[in-house]
């Protein structure tokens, strides 16, 4: 069976992310302004926040990743959450898949507070943990084969290799998205976010996808 077999299981913890994510949207177009202008500054990451008071913006790791700046960028975020995340789910179970997302976005927002911990612009959507869901989604279903190498004389195995590869690759991409939409009037990309998410990704899958293997 293919990720992409139309026998794939429901997801229900997929489901219950998207269901969250577009109820909270909707939340906010019914909320009067400005009180839901308020509360989306509550909700939202600001690094600035995090790092003066982390204990009260602590939360805000989490509550960011199921707001979202529009429709727009929901739908965006949740196609792709749906594509990568059904899968993901399907191999290493509801519970695993629940704890990768919560904390790949979880490191994703801390790294873009460590790179801009002044910044005051909010930070929200689940792109980080999206990221960290398509990293996962890749080391389960790339079907490359990396032979090991020696690097500066050190032997580095295919799995590392790989695993580097994808994070070199995702880093482009982040790297050229930030020149494009990091300009101008084009709105603002927490790239570092992506990027985080997606590390975090490739660093914690592996022991998942590991102990799911064993016990399978």
């Amino acid at each position: 069976m293919t990720p992409e077999s139309p026998s794939l299981p429901a997801a229900p913890v997929t489901r219950f992310i998207i269901l969250a994510c577009i109820l909270v949207e909707l939340a906010f177009v019914l909320l009067p302004f400005p009180t839901d202008q308020r509360l989306a500054y509550v909700m939202a990451l600001v690094p600035a926040r995090l790092t003066l008071m982390p204990s009260s913006g602590a939360i805000t790791l989490v509550t960011s990743q199921f707001l979202h700046a529009g429709w727009f960028h929901l739908l965006a975020n949740m196609v792709f959450l749906w594509a990568v995340g059904r899968p993901v789910e399907w191999v290493l179970g509801g519970r695993r898949f629940l704890i990768l997302y919560l904390l790949t976005g979880v490191l994703a927002g801390i790294l873009q507070t460590l790179v801009e911990p002044m910044s005051t612009v909010p930070v929200v959507g689940a792109s980080g943990a999206i990221s960290g869901m398509l990293a996962i989604y890749a080391l389960l279903f790339s079907r490359s084969r990396v032979a090991s190498r020696q690097i500066a004389g050190i032997q580095v195995s295919g799995q590392v290799l790989r695993v580097l590869w994808f994070a070199a690759a995702w880093i482009g991409i982040q790297l050229m998205i930030a020149v494009i939409f990091n300009s101008g009037t084009m709105g603002v990309v927490a790239i570092w976010a992506h990027i985080g998410g997606f590390l975090a990704g490739l660093v914690l899958g592996i022991p998942f996808i590991r102990r799911k293997r064993q016990e399978g």
